[in-house]
């Protein structure tokens, strides 16, 4: 089967040189890349920031959220991908302007006066000064993807932290209908505190809990498997 991977962080740039970045180190979406090129798969990874890239694979990189959005766009839409795993930390935001502060009144508990810089975001801000970020919000990515590929079996991540019961729930369920057929979740203070690496969720099943990257690709593997064998039936 052909399969597009996707991982590692996104770099939102402020200006030319400074960057804001998330947590990810590309590790997972490695493993499985491989994992799956090693079953016999045709395996594309698409990697932003990562620690570690995936060897044996055709590799194509990206940098930022519209980065990502357009590689990936181009990539569903030219060619047909069976399974889509969407691992990539995608930016909840990303820089939309910078001010310089131009005054302070006591007003109202405090107001502070902004004037944007039409510079700024275009060549590199000086340094010592306060500088204010707006950041805008993105688009939820996953979301395009049954768009764009529409009868591929599309596998999407959630990561959260410390997040109980119920609130788990409501986030995979979110993905879910964003159009994820399965979605695997993490949750930092799992991870950390009780080793163990992720749940893979399914619609109508109980999760599958996996305690490593190799046991949360050879599951993966199999799922996908049993996939394309109920597809052919």
């Amino acid at each position: 089967m052909k399969i597009l991977v996707t991982g590692g962080g996104c770099k939102e740039y402020i200006d030319d040189i400074r960057a804001i970045v998330n947590r990810s180190s590309g590790t997972t979406s490695s493993v499985i890349a491989e994992t799956l090129s090693s079953a016999g798969h045709e395996v594309t990874a698409m990697i932003g920031v990562a620690e570690r890239l995936p060897v044996g694979v055709r590799l194509i990189r990206f940098s930022g959220f519209d980065n990502l959005a357009s590689e990936m766009e181009k990539e569903l839409t030219k060619s047909h991908y069976d399974v889509v795993i969407h691992a990539a930390a995608v930016s909840d935001y990303k820089p939309a302007g910078v001010f310089r502060e131009t005054g302070r009144t006591t007003e109202h508990g405090g107001v502070v006066k902004l004037e944007l810089m039409p510079e700024g975001m275009q060549k590199k801000l000086d340094s010592g000064k306060i500088l204010w970020l707006k950041l805008e919000p993105t688009d939820k990515l996953i979301a395009r993807i049954k768009h764009w590929a529409p009868d591929s079996l599309l596998i999407g991540f959630k990561l959260t932290s410390g997040a109980g019961k119920d609130e788990i729930a409501i986030s995979v369920a979110r993905i879910m209908d964003s159009g994820a057929d399965l979605v695997v979740h993490n949750d930092i203070e799992e991870i950390e505190n009780m080793g163990v690496r992720a749940h893979i969720w399914k619609k109508g099943e109980e999760p599958v809990s996996v305690d490593s990257n190799t046991q949360l690709a050879e599951q993966l593997l199999d799922m996908i498997t049993d996939w394309e064998i109920e597809k052919q039936l």
